[in-house]
């Protein structure tokens, strides 16, 4: 697998990694779309911290191309898009349903390497099917939708 690695400010290589396989509740999806945002300009020009070696981007859709132990909502070849926000799902604000306020939430490409890669694994839960005449590019923005209709 080749992912986009951002190994300083303004310094990104292609580099191969080993193929990611899905654990216990996670799918492993083939990124089809990732879109580049202000976070991941902010993180490439080193204005917003991140831990080094880091791959970036965090707005994706994709297919289903592998499923892990008790993953039942999802089967190989399902479109999705993917919440980036990977949460605890115990704090205050997880049971409130205000998981984008996660008192120990991660972001896909800042906290954890993220989207510019061939193959992405998450949790079942941030995996979301796409209707069937949706486009991945679509998919992708959901996010940033989201961004503007939670400000």
């Amino acid at each position: 697998m080749r992912q986009v690695v951002l190994e300083s400010p303004r310094e990104l290589k292609v580099v191969d990694a080993f193929d990611p396989a899905p654990g216990i509740g996670e799918v492993l999806v083939e990124v089809k779309t990732s879109a580049i945002c202000g976070t991941d300009l902010h993180i490439y020009n080193g204005g917003t911290p991140v831990d080094y070696p880091r791959v970036l981007g965090h707005e994706v859709a994709g297919v289903v191309h592998g499923v892990g132990e008790g993953v039942t909502e999802f089967g190989l070849g399902d479109a999705v898009a993917i919440n980036p926000n990977l949460i605890c799902g115990d704090c205050e604000r997880c049971i409130l349903g205000k998981e984008n306020l996660c008192e120990r939430g991660r972001l896909l490409g800042r906290e954890v390497d993220g989207t510019l890669r061939e193959f992405l694994v998450v949790p079942q839960v941030n995996a979301f099917k796409l209707p069937p005449a949706e486009t991945f590019v679509a998919g992708a923005l959901i996010q940033p939708l989201s961004t503007v209709v939670h400000a």
